[in-house]
């Protein structure tokens, strides 16, 4: 029988990651107004556009919940957009790729991006169609991503959201999905957001 069960029995699930970069960045930035951190601008995090672990590479799982992923994904997907031109485009994709991202930019015009949304959800659902993941890995805390969460796990699949817990977290999204890992401790203690704003 496929599903769950025929996997449940693998030391460590196969994953990739899909990271819905401006909802990341927009909330990490409303956290630490909140919280009194400056997020300081380098390759890691560029106002509205990005924001990831400095130093720590996209492939590398950073949870220690439930679901024991490998030690490596197969794949990091991280999607946004950018106003400007080709020049900053081009600089976004650099950094996201020495992340270890496979980096998807597009170019923005007013507020957030349809285009993310919706290369994300085709990128999910085909890949889980495709068999190519045990384990979904969703950096994102928006709501209408709960359909797409959905049909993943009736492809037997395990979904794992890392997001704040504290701002932009849609509730419903989060118990849609198997587990659930703050990223607020991660970055506030990562060298992001050490140094409170003056």
């Amino acid at each position: 029988m496929g599903g769950i069960t025929s996997f449940r029995a693998r030391e460590f699930y196969q994953w990739m990651l899909f990271v819905d970069g401006e909802n990341l960045t927009m909330c990490a930035q409303r956290l630490a107004t909140v919280k009194g951190f400056a997020l300081r601008e380098g390759p890691h995090y560029l106002k509205d556009v990005h924001l990831w672990l400095p130093g720590a590479k996209a492939f590398m799982p950073i949870t220690s919940g439930r679901i024991d992923l490998a030690s490596r994904s197969l794949r990091c997907l991280y999607y946004t957009s950018v106003q400007g031109d080709d020049a900053k485009r081009e600089g976004v994709r650099k950094n996201l790729w020495g992340m270890g991202f496979e980096p998807i930019v597009h170019k923005r015009r007013e507020g957030k991006s349809k285009a993310v949304d919706i290369r994300l959800t085709t990128d999910i659902l085909s890949n889980a169609y495709l068999d190519n993941y045990d384990v979904c890995v969703l950096a994102t805390g928006d709501g209408d991503y709960i359909p797409v969460v959905d049909a993943v796990k009736r492809r037997g699949k395990l979904v794992l959201l890392w997001f704040f817990k504290e701002e932009g977290l849609n509730t419903d999204l989060l118990t849609a999905c198997d587990d659930f890992t703050d990223f607020w401790p991660l970055l506030a203690n990562n060298g992001l957001a050490p140094m409170r704003s003056e």
